[in-house]
């Protein structure tokens, strides 16, 4: 029997991170973030595209949502109401940045909901080499995680 199709969640590489929960095979994307700098940081959240984005130098596959896969408000809403919890922290030496709340997010996740398996390690420097991988295919004219992702289905 074939395993249903699942969200996948993953941290997306902007100029920035980002969470992103992803279907395989569909666009656009909900994309979980921090925005402005680390004197005034705010969690915001969008729907975007993964294909067409020219910011987008790769993706790190960290787990999957359990249920249907539709980025719906039975899906995406236990998420909205989350990751907002998740503590942003304002620093003005930088010490903090939107890498430490997608961990932090991750981490969160993993500890506190049933609905969430996640399924990488959540070690800095794994994380680091696998995005700085992607990004340097990607820089050659490569495919990323998110395009790979969609061709997928």
């Amino acid at each position: 029997m074939a395993q249903p199709l699942r969200i996948k969640l993953a941290i997306a590489q902007y100029e920035h991170w980002a969470l992103a929960a992803v279907v395989p095979g569909a666009d656009p994307a909900q994309i979980f973030e921090m925005k402005g700098d680390s004197t005034r940081f705010v969690y915001h959240t969008r729907l975007a595209s993964m294909i067409a984005c020219r910011w987008l130098s790769g993706g790190y596959e960290i787990g999957e949502v359990l249920g249907p896969a539709r980025l719906d408000s039975t899906n995406m809403g236990w998420l909205n109401e989350f990751l907002p919890e998740v503590e942003i922290v304002h620093t003005t030496n930088g010490s903090w940045n939107c890498q430490d709340w997608v961990l932090d997010a991750v981490r969160a996740l993993r500890e506190a909901s049933e609905r969430v398996r996640i399924t990488a390690s959540l070690e800095v420097g794994k994380i680091k080499e696998g995005l700085e991988s992607e990004f340097q295919w990607w820089d050659l004219g490569g495919d990323n995680y998110f395009e790979r992702l969609f061709n997928a289905r």
